[in-house]
């Protein structure tokens, strides 16, 4: 049977809060639940990839798989 290969992903915030985990190791066919928490006086407006294209899952609970994801406040 393959192994299926394995990424690890960082996951950061753009300076206005924090993220948990900060990175998740995962693959294909496994996903990881990331959380973005904004400092006081800053609201999560969404998500976006290393590359900066915006993620379309705006909520600050999310489900990710292997991408590099950055939390926007």
């Amino acid at each position: 049977e393959a192994i299926e290969e394995t990424y690890t992903i960082k996951i950061k915030a753009n300076g206005n809060g924090i993220v948990s985990p900060e990175s998740v190791i995962v693959n294909k066919s496994i996903t990881a639940e990331v959380t973005a928490t904004p400092q006081d006086g800053y609201k999560f407006v969404g998500w976006k990839t290393e590359g900066g294209a915006e993620v379309a899952d705006k909520d600050p609970v999310s489900t990710i798989n292997a991408s590099s994801t950055t939390a926007i406040y």
